[in-house]
């Protein structure tokens, strides 16, 4: 089985294979693998999953059943440098070849905002967010490139856990975003289609986590309101 080293729970899809004769398999619910029909001889064995260290070990497999237990250590600076992308697969930031803007957990809870429009102003450069009113349900116009039509519709394409969802950006609570990841240009077209032609913003949603060590409760409350700045006279003759 494949466990977490610091946990020690079972970790599922995790891919461990046999480096020499390229055959692996992806561990079950249960952190369980099991790669048949290996001739006898001395193998590196190979385990890697996303967040954690890759495991290399020496195994000697005989004529019966060879049980090796993997422990897999978290690699911290590792997992800080990685983004879910349109592969469907975790990659390294220095493998990517575009830029992959990203506002964290840290940065939403600094500067608490009312949608993900507001969330992402000012943070990433080079993003226009516009709101048409000061209601907080009011959804934003969002461009994360120049405007390449007059009459089309401009808006980026709308990625919520890996979903596509045509709904707004105000629809999403703020309390369950735990990161907003930004894609410009070309890149979300080579990523996701004609669909996201003019850019991509990926919202991920908090998870259960077993970081924290006792309950956490967050009360908030907002208003808004819309008025006239300054009035100014009208000639009425």
């Amino acid at each position: 089985v494949v466990t977490d080293g610091t946990s020690g729970d079972f970790l599922p899809g995790v891919t461990v294979q046999l480096v020499e004769i390229q055959r692996g398999v992806a561990t079950n619910s249960d952190g369980e693998y099991t790669i048949n029909n290996v001739a006898a001889g001395t193998y590196t064995l190979r385990a890697t999953f996303v967040g954690f260290r890759k495991f290399e070990a020496s195994v000697t497999i005989g004529s019966g059943e060879t049980v090796q237990d993997i422990t897999l250590q978290e690699d911290i600076l590792g997992l800080e440098e990685v983004v879910v992308t349109g592969v469907g697969a975790g990659t390294s930031t220095t493998k990517l070849g575009f830029d992959v803007a990203k506002v964290g957990e840290k940065e939403l809870s600094e500067v608490p905002a009312s949608d993900v429009g507001s969330a992402i102003r000012a943070k990433v450069p080079g993003v226009t967010v516009v709101k048409a009113s000061g209601d907080p349900s009011a959804p934003a116009t969002i461009r994360l490139r120049s405007s390449t039509s007059l009459s089309d519709n401009q808006s980026p394409l709308i990625i919520v856990d890996g979903v596509i969802t045509d709904g707004s950006l105000a629809d999403i609570n703020m309390q369950d975003v735990e990161s907003i990841e930004i894609v410009k240009g070309a890149a979300g077209a080579s990523l996701y289609g004609s669909l996201a032609g003019n850019g991509v913003i990926q919202v991920i949603t908090k998870r259960a986590s077993t970081s924290v060590d006792k309950p956490q409760v967050t009360v908030r409350s907002e208003y808004g309101f819309s008025s006239l700045a300054n009035e100014y006279p009208v000639a009425t003759t």
